[in-house]
């Protein structure tokens, strides 16, 4: 009788922990096209969060595996939409369009976000050097040994804070 008792909650055990594992790994694991979810909306969010990873844990992510692995880890981050608090640092007119260069995080761990935008709305323009943005768009490339990000072109941009 005791074997039983010892089989029912042995399978009671093992599906939950089957349950625990499946549920872990629809939440961590990359979708069905090979890129990497971030749950987002449509909207900038109205509180100035961002979304993970950041770009400080996709360059380290990057730098963890083999050299000969790192186009392919790179590759895993391209489509990515993200959510991220930057800081402008210049903004270039060529042709007909505005090249945007900011910057995340601060100390060592700086990296350059850049993008492009065939137009400028108006409360960027109005942004000085070092104002704080929210930018909402999608990772079009990440770079090599420069370890910038590239997003693709006209992504939405929020001004938090006006250096």
């Amino acid at each position: 009788m005791s074997s039983w008792y010892s089989w029912a909650f042995d399978g009671v055990a093992g599906g939950a922990l089957v349950a625990i594992g499946v549920i872990l790994y629809q939440r961590y694991s990359i979708n069905s096209t090979g890129k990497l979810s971030v749950g987002a909306d449509s909207r900038l969010p109205s509180s100035p969060g961002q979304t993970e990873p950041t770009p400080e844990q996709i360059l380290n992510d990057i730098q963890s595996v083999l050299p000969f692995d790192r186009d392919t880890a790179r590759q895993k981050y391209v489509g990515l939409d993200v959510v991220w608090r930057t800081s402008l640092l210049a903004l270039n007119k060529s042709d007909d369009r505005y090249f945007v260069v900011t910057r995340f995080g601060k100390g060592n761990a700086v990296i350059s976000v850049n993008f492009s935008m065939s137009m400028v709305p108006s409360e960027l323009s109005s942004a000085t050097q070092h104002s704080t943005l929210l930018l909402k768009g999608t990772i079009r490339s990440v770079g090599g040994f420069s370890g910038d990000i590239e997003l693709e072109l006209d992504p939405e941009v929020r001004v938090i804070k006006r250096a």
